[in-house]
């Protein structure tokens, strides 16, 4: 059970970020299912009732269709997963992606797959990345 509807917030927006239906979590706080990209292929990740935040360390990059809710069909970006060095357990640090410039360029936006896509993406300034650490949350990955 929860203390605070905080903590019970976070752990929504982070099913919905994970492009979940529901998360299942009730008194028992059973853990919901998810799918994320990681350099272009889908991994899997559990959803643990457990927020972090502002102390993320890995980039979580959540595409946004506009400035409230994800994009349909699109799965986060992930940078890091088990077997990298870099890989400390799935803390992650929240990226709020939101599609500007490509619309002006004559290009619809398109999925994002990997953090590359992510960085190249940004680097046309098709995509603004913002840094929400309100929204940090650790979830394990199985690759």
């Amino acid at each position: 059970m929860f203390s605070s509807m905080k903590i019970a917030s976070k752990i929504i927006l982070c099913v919905l970020c994970i492009g979940i239906a529901t998360l299942g979590v009730h008194a028992g706080g059973k853990p919901g299912r998810g799918e994320l990209y990681y350099e272009g292929e889908v991994v899997k990740t559990l959803v643990p009732p457990a927020a972090m935040t502002q102390v993320g360390t890995e980039d979580f990059y959540v595409v946004f269709e506009n400035d409230v809710a994800p994009m349909p069909r699109q799965r986060p970006v992930i940078e890091t997963a088990p077997g990298d060095k870099d890989y400390r357990g799935g803390k992650w640090a929240f990226q709020k992606v939101t599609w500007d410039g490509a619309e002006l360029d004559g290009m619809a936006p398109y999925e994002l797959k990997s953090v590359l896509d992510v960085l190249v993406a940004h680097a046309a300034q098709y995509i603004n990345i913002i840094r929400v650490p309100e929204n940090d949350f650790k979830c394990p990955v199985q690759k």
